[in-house]
C-alpha cells in the first residue's frame, strides 16, 4: 500500500522511488465539497465530504481503477460511476444526501486484501449507522444493515479485526457504542438474551454501550498484546482488545488512568 496524505482539498498517493505524488481532488471544487473524514485499506479509500456525498476509490499499483460518488438518502443511496472524470453510469439524476459524521472500511480479507463493507453515520432525524456492501453484483453499494445510535452526533467510526469483527462508534456525549458484525453478510449480530423485535420477528443487534468520559470519543487502532485493538480517548483513554483464550471469544474494554 502507498503512503496516503490527506488534506481537505484532496488525497495525495506517495509514491516511492522519488515518483511525482498522485493528487485526488474532490468530484467537485468548492468549499462545501472539501474531505471531512476519510477511511482506508490497502487497496480503497473512502471520503466523506461537507456537501453531504460520499467518494468511493479502489486503487490498484497506486492508480485509481474505480471512482464512484455517492449521496445517501434516508430511504436509499444514490450513486455515480466515474471514469476519467465523466459518468459512466448513473443510478440517480439527483445529488445531495443526508449529513454524514463518520465512515469506516471493515477489515480486508481475501487474496485482493479488501474490505468488503462500509459504515457510514449519518443523520436520519436520528443518527443511524447503515453498512453497505462494496462486494460486486447485486448488494453492491447496498445497505445491509443500519442501527440507530441516538440523538447524539457520532464523530468517529472504527472496525476491530476481531471474529467476528466489532463496530466502535464514539460519540460526542463521551459514549462508546460496540456492535459486532457477521464479515460474510454485513448483519449485525443479534442479541441472544433479550429476544426478538415483535414488530420484524427478528432477534434484535447486540449493541453495547459504555461511558468513556466528558468529551467525544476519539477512535484509534493500536497493537495490543500482539493482537489489533482500539484505542478510545475521551477525559479519559481506554483500551479495547481480544480477551485472552482463557477468557473466551470477547472483546475487554480497560481503563488506561
Amino acid at each position: 500500500m502507498y503512503p496516503i496524505q490527506v488534506h481537505p482539498r484532496a488525497l495525495r498517493l506517495v509514491k516511492p522511488g522519488g515518483a511525482p505524488p498522485l493528487d485526488i481532488p474532490p468530484p467537485r471544487q468548492s468549499e462545501i465539497s472539501e474531505i471531512v473524514r476519510v477511511a482506508h485499506s490497502p487497496t480503497q479509500v473512502v471520503c466523506a465530504l461537507r456537501d453531504h456525498s460520499l467518494v468511493y476509490y479502489e486503487l490498484e499499483a497506486g492508480n485509481i481503477v474505480h471512482k464512484v460518488v455517492c449521496a445517501l438518502r434516508v430511504h436509499s443511496l444514490v450513486y455515480y460511476e466515474l471514469e476519467a472524470g465523466n459518468i459512466a453510469h448513473k443510478e440517480s439524476p439527483e445529488t445531495g444526501g443526508v449529513e454524514l459524521s463518520a465512515v469506516a472500511l471493515s477489515p480486508p480479507t481475501g487474496p485482493k486484501n479488501k474490505s468488503k463493507f462500509m459504515a457510514v453515520t449519518c443523520s436520519e432525524n436520528t443518527w443511524v449507522v447503515r453498512i453497505i456492501s462494496l462486494e460486486a453484483g447485486p448488494s453492491y453499494l447496498q445497505t445491509v444493515a443500519r442501527q440507530a445510535l441516538g440523538e447524539t452526533r457520532p464523530d468517529s467510526l472504527l472496525f476491530a479485526s476481531a471474529q467476528p469483527a466489532v463496530l466502535f462508534a464514539g460519540l460526542a456525549n463521551g459514549v462508546l457504542v460496540r456492535v459486532g458484525m457477521d464479515t460474510t453478510t454485513g448483519s449485525l449480530l443479534p442479541d441472544v438474551r433479550v429476544g426478538m423485535d415483535t414488530t420484524t420477528g427478528l432477534l434484535l443487534p447486540d449493541v453495547r454501550t459504555r461511558v468513556l468520559g466528558k468529551r467525544s470519543v476519539r477512535l484509534l487502532p493500536v497493537q495490543a498484546n500482539g493482537a489489533e485493538g482500539v484505542l478510545a480517548l475521551s477525559s479519559r483513554a481506554w483500551l479495547s482488545h481480544p480477551a485472552s483464550a482463557a477468557q473466551g471469544a470477547r472483546q475487554l474494554l480497560t481503563p488506561l488512568s
